[in-house]
């Protein structure tokens, strides 16, 4: 038969294929709250270029962390981590993922990446100690 009156069923009939052409479902785990970290305790500033992003104080953050998991959303803590400012983020509660990919590819030019790896397993495997 004819294109119109036919229904090629060639792109449907895997479920991967399905799955690529199906309606995309929007959830609170596809979302991102974008927080900046700032010096401080008690402190908020908005971010100008950024329409409702803040930056907040390390004290606040651990509520919004809260928060946000609360929503059905991931905690990450995000870019510029390494072993000295790894340390304040690595207690977040619900916390998912740490960006620290550059750190230690950075690190591990100069003393090796198996040490760099050791470093800072120590450093994320203390919150599981204490």
């Amino acid at each position: 038969m004819p294109f119109p009156l036919t229904r090629l069923r060639r792109m449907r009939r895997d479920g991967f294929s399905r799955a690529l052409m199906r309606e995309t479902v929007l959830t609170s785990a596809d979302l991102i709250l974008p927080v900046f970290v700032r010096e401080g305790q008690g402190q908020r500033e908005a971010v100008a270029s950024m329409p409702g992003v803040e930056r907040v104080s390390i004290d606040l953050l651990l509520g919004l962390a809260t928060q946000a998991h609360a929503l059905g959303m991931g905690v990450n803590a995000g870019h510029d981590l390494d072993l000295e400012n790894l340390v304040l983020f690595r207690d977040l509660p619900h916390l998912d993922e740490v960006s620290i990919g550059h750190a230690i590819i950075s690190r591990a030019l100069f003393i090796g990446l198996s040490t760099v790896v050791r470093e800072y397993l120590d450093v994320l495997q203390h919150r599981l100690l204490s």
